[in-house]
């Protein structure tokens, strides 16, 4: 907007087919038309609303939420018009913004309620509600509390991966009606984004749920799915290595493993406390002369961009790093014996 604010809105048209199209079109226009004059939300649906009411088909209607977002990104000022509640969340609690009136296009002279909400340190999540009618596995609806435990799976990560993470999750199940998904938030200070930090013991069972949790981070943060395979196998013989050879067999210790992205740029550093190694003896072999469990180099040289092994600053332990640039295809190669 002319003032720096920043404007938006999601809207449901009721209906299928040319009728509906037709509204959709009227509507989202008129929604923009006014929208960019800068006028509070609750006066912006009302002046939508007595237009659609004048040239509406009877029985169709627009459900809409419309909002504007102050320039630092701490302030937003929302009205609904027969759309499901906005949820604001932070700190794992939720929030609840009920819709402020009735569709729009059905009687002429509504009010619609505004709230303002204090977007410090929290996110706003606003959806139509093909959201909470998706289906799971059971053919069940997942309901509003479906919708919450999504968000909350999802919390830790960044904007665009959350949001990339939580379609990804929705693609696998059921969507019977037009589902579209919202997040208004303050942007960060621009940086490396951690994709997964953990700290687990130095076990062979613990390598399935790491696998698993690296297998998911890679995928919100839009890895191909080749490319995927082959970082998360690295990272798994790597940190094999760490508990067969660094460790040793009856030595007890803890992995830390920690996944960033700046830009195109993937990093991975898995830190540990075992006695440190000389870096000069870790040399790779050709993949064919390799054990199961022994790959670790052989892959690093093949699939990663770049890597290191230095020790710790306390004197006892090591870190290594790896690093992979992503988006361009030739990156993406086959693991040759």
């Amino acid at each position: 907007l002319a003032d720096g604010r920043i404007g938006f809105v999601i809207g449901d048209v009721s209906g299928k087919g040319l009728d509906a199209a037709l509204l959709m079109v009227r509507a989202a226009s008129l929604l923009r038309w006014v929208g960019k004059e800068g006028t509070s939300p609750s006066e912006w649906l009302v002046r939508v609303n007595e237009e659609l009411c004048q040239t509406s088909l009877e029985g169709r209607f627009v459900c809409a939420l419309v909002g504007q977002c102050d320039r630092n990104g701490e302030q937003v000022e929302i009205a609904a018009a027969g759309f499901p509640p906005a949820l604001r969340y932070k700190d794992g609690e939720f929030t609840e913004y009920l819709s402020g009136g009735a569709p729009l296009g059905i009687l002429p002279g509504m009010s619609f309620e505004a709230n303002r909400i204090d977007l410090r340190g929290a996110s706003l999540y606003c959806f139509s509600d093909g959201l909470t009618d998706v289906r799971d596995a059971q053919r069940q609806t997942i309901g509003a509390e479906g919708v919450r435990a999504l968000i909350q799976r999802h919390a830790g990560a960044s904007a665009e991966p959350r949001l990339r993470g939580m379609v990804t999750e929705l693609k696998h199940l059921r969507l019977v009606d037009d589902t579209t998904l919202l997040l208004v938030e303050r942007m960060q200070a621009q940086g490396p984004e951690v994709l997964l930090k953990r700290r687990f013991p130095a076990q062979a069972e613990q390598m399935r749920d790491i696998r698993n949790r690296l297998r998911s981070a890679l995928d919100d943060a839009g890895v191909e799915n080749a490319l995927r395979d082959q970082l998360v196998l690295v990272v798994d013989e790597a940190c094999c290595n760490v508990i067969r050879h660094a460790y040793g067999p009856g030595q007890r210790g803890d992995i830390d493993l920690r996944v960033s992205r700046d830009g195109a740029l993937l990093e991975f550093v898995i830190s540990d406390s075992a006695p440190a190694v000389d870096p000069e003896t870790i040399k790779a072999k050709p993949l064919g002369e390799c054990r199961s469990g022994g790959l670790g180099v052989a892959l690093m040289e093949q699939v990663m961009d770049e890597w290191s092994l230095c020790g710790m600053p306390c004197g006892c332990g090591n870190r290594l790093t790896m690093r992979k640039r992503i988006g361009d295809r030739d990156h993406v190669g086959e693991i040759r014996e």
